[in-house]
């Protein structure tokens, strides 16, 4: 997939103008999306309409209380509509939503000790598919800061996916990070590891990989050209189906500021 975003911005009125390209890999079709943002009387007014004539309004207040912002979303089509009120402290965040077209009320929530943090979330259906109200089963998080080294552990589906995460800076320009997930579903048991690495060429390219379980190759290469381009390419490997059609990846991207 090849694609090209440009920034501009007006000064006379602080609108912010970004536009999006993309051309699919698979039957060459461009997409494209216009967004238009600006600020209100303290509210930030986002409006983004895509070459499907689909149009989404956002607004996102952050004064009322310190600490707290609220943020409304929808589409003039009816597919989107929803309200989120985000709360952020020293030690405390917290999030909660209502979605109004898929009947789900959201609440997640992190806490911070030191290097310690914690944090769950959860989702209320008041509307399911037989009209019946369901309560999702909580996920839960943690992590350890180790300053050079970050540990992580997940949780989900009461024990049936269980996840450990660590990342380690070896130095200014390179780091790693290992990921290890078991997932149990119908009495089967499946086990993903992934490894992938970073490295900062100089103050202006980098390169990231990563490789996967499943045999998944991916290598993303950034390089600043000017103050205001950024060229991306990106690729994707499947080594376990080397000659099946669409099993790879390429994506080259060009990121411009005006």
């Amino acid at each position: 997939m090849a694609g090209c975003e440009i920034k501009t911005k007006i000064a006379s009125s602080g609108l912010n103008v970004k536009s999006t390209f993309t051309k699919a890999e698979k039957d060459g079709s461009l997409s494209g999306v216009i967004e238009l943002k600006q600020n209100v009387r303290g509210v930030d007014c986002t409006g983004k309409i895509d070459t499907k004539s689909q149009l989404n309004l956002v607004f996102e207040h952050g004064d009322l209380i310190p600490g707290l912002k609220l943020k409304g979303e929808g589409a003039l089509s009816g597919s989107t509509s929803k309200i989120t009120a985000d709360y952020k402290h020293d030690k405390v965040m917290a999030t909660a939503s209502i979605d109004t077209v898929k009947s789900v009320i959201g609440i997640n929530s992190v806490f911070g000790f030191n290097a310690f943090n914690a944090g769950f979330s959860s989702n209320y259906t008041y509307k399911g598919k037989d009209g019946k109200a369901v309560w999702s089963s909580p996920a839960f998080a943690a992590q350890y800061d180790g300053g050079d080294y970050q540990v992580g552990a997940s949780c989900k589906d009461m024990g049936g996916s269980l996840g450990v995460a660590v990342h380690k800076t070896i130095s200014k320009e390179t780091s790693v990070a290992v990921s290890i997930e078991q997932a149990t579903k119908n009495k089967n048991t499946s086990l993903d590891v992934a490894l992938g690495a970073s490295y900062k060429v100089d103050k202006d390219a980098s390169l990231k990989g990563k490789v996967d379980s499943k045999g998944v190759i991916s290598l993303l290469y950034s390089q600043k050209l000017k103050s205001n381009t950024t060229l991306k390419v990106s690729g994707e490997i499947n080594s376990s189906k080397l000659s099946a059609a669409n099993a790879h990846k390429f994506g080259l991207a060009a990121l411009m500021e005006y």
